[in-house]
């Protein structure tokens, strides 16, 4: 299970077989950036580390590290790495294969108070598109686009021929519904009907520790099909329970593979995470 922790701020490729790589890194939960390299170039190791600290809870700041990657993998470690160049945050476990949450809903800012971040460009799309009724295809229209360009080029979840919206504590949830539809038409892939079994209380309502009994068991999808990948699609994560649940619901259903993507995750509500 892949759990993508980590953003990749840039790289470049210094010689036939060697790649420099600066991270961002976001707190205790990181995996390290040559688990990423890995997916495409099994034979990677790191030849050198400036600075990274061995404590992965200290990982905080700017680092940059070199890999050499055997020179006949070279090309998909650096297709991944640029399929990775938009800001990937941790999904903490959601019980998926992959896990990806593409931004905060602010960005970090090294020695300021979390009440001081600024809200980050995706952060406000979907807050926009959330939040104003009016105009709302036109709103949404950038968070398909962001959504299902990252889908197509990721090596695992571009290999998808499902998609589903994670539906609302009541519900339908329009947003979600709308996004899983356009991403849907984009790569060309039907949406799968996960409906609530049993209502639920809204996430932002409900406090940590009662999170995942709000959404224990709410879940349910019938696949006309055998699938090879479902990619579940939400718009906002706090303490990923209710992607764990839309993960159970597909694995009762006997979906083999499951992949999860979110817009955007809030900075607070994740256990023991920190900045």
């Amino acid at each position: 299970m892949l759990v993508e922790c980590y953003r990749v701020v840039g790289f470049q490729q210094l010689s036939g077989d060697r790649i420099e790589v600066k991270t961002y890194s976001l707190g205790p939960d990181n995996t390290n950036i040559e688990d990423l390299l890995r997916l495409a170039a099994p034979s990677t190791r790191r030849e050198s580390s400036p600075g990274l600290s061995t404590d992965i809870a200290d990982l905080e700041g700017d680092h940059s590290a070199r890999y050499r990657v055997a020179p006949d993998e070279m090309a998909d470690a650096i297709a991944l790495l640029k399929s990775h160049r938009e800001p990937v945050v941790t999904a903490i476990d959601t019980g998926c294969d992959v896990s990806v949450c593409l931004d905060f809903t602010r960005s970090p800012a090294e020695g300021k108070d979390l009440t001081e971040w600024q809200r980050s460009e995706l952060g406000r799309l979907v807050s926009d598109a959330k939040y104003w009724s009016n105009a709302l295809v036109e709103r949404r229209q950038p968070l398909v686009s962001r959504m299902a360009s990252y889908i197509k080029t990721h090596p695992f979840l571009g290999s998808l021929d499902g998609i589903v919206a994670i539906p609302g504590s009541r519900g339908a949830n329009s947003l979600v519904q709308g996004i899983a539809s356009g991403v849907s038409k984009v790569l060309q892939v039907p949406v799968v009907p996960l409906r609530r079994s049993k209502r639920t209380q809204p996430q932002k309502n409900v406090e940590a520790e009662r999170s995942q009994a709000n959404q224990k068991d709410t879940m349910s999808v019938s696949l006309q099909r055998e699938h090879r990948l479902i990619v579940v699609i939400d718009d906002f994560m706090r303490h990923a329970d209710t992607l764990r649940e839309a993960n159970r619901a597909l694995r009762v259903a006997g979906a083999k593979r499951v992949g999860a993507v979110t817009l955007i995750k809030g900075i607070k509500g994740t256990s023991k995470y920190k900045f």
